[in-house]
This record gives structure tokens, sequence and C-alpha cells, in this order.
């Protein structure tokens, strides 16, 4: 596969999580859970650390 650049690429896409309903897991469910896929800005913050 080639990336945007046109360069080679052999890495795969991040697997997507098929439940995802634009955006939200169990969108019409009594507690929707963000996709991190589509909308990684909703990642807790204990996640998005940078690690050295």
């Amino acid at each position: 596969m080639r990336d945007r650049t046109g360069e080679q690429v052999d890495e795969e896409p991040a697997a997507h999580d098929p439940r995802c309903d634009d955006g939200w897991i169990d969108r019409d469910g009594d507690n929707p859970q963000p996709c991190l896929t589509c909308k990684p800005h909703l990642r807790p913050k204990f996640e998005r650390r940078h690690r050295v």
C-alpha cells in the first residue's frame, strides 16, 4: 500500500470497531462510548501522556 506521499508502506491500518456508528459505540444505548479511532481527542488524558 502507498501513503499519501506515494511512498510504499507495509503497515496495515488499525482495526476499526465494527460497532462504531458515526463515531460512537452503542450510540442508542444507555451509556454510549466514543470510538477512539474516529474521535481520538476524546481519549482519557492518562492514555495520551507522552512516554519518555
